[in-house]
């Protein structure tokens, strides 16, 4: 279901976007708010245009290995600025 929900769109970096959004919310339904997440995901994949390129030599799409002390994932601060957390 899923799958099918996100589209063109990369499931696993999604789901981790989401997570890490929504790391202090407390969603009244989250299965429903996932599937709105993906949904969305779902339409900028669709549309047309160049589409970002992510990764580089650090990461693997964005990510670098979770982080050993929490198992969280860490956003590469090269691909992913504007989501770096030290």
């Amino acid at each position: 279901m899923w799958r099918s929900a996100v589209g063109a769109a990369n499931l696993e970096v999604e789901l981790r976007n989401f997570l890490i959004h929504n790391a202090d919310t407390e969603l009244r339904n989250p299965a429903a708010a996932l599937l709105g997440w993906l949904a969305r995901a779902a339409e900028r994949a669709a549309a047309p245009g160049p589409r970002p390129v992510l990764g580089c030599a650090e990461c693997a799409s964005g990510w670098l290995p979770d982080d050993p002390e929490t198992g969280m994932p860490r956003p590469c601060p090269t691909c992913k600025p504007h989501r770096y957390v030290s």
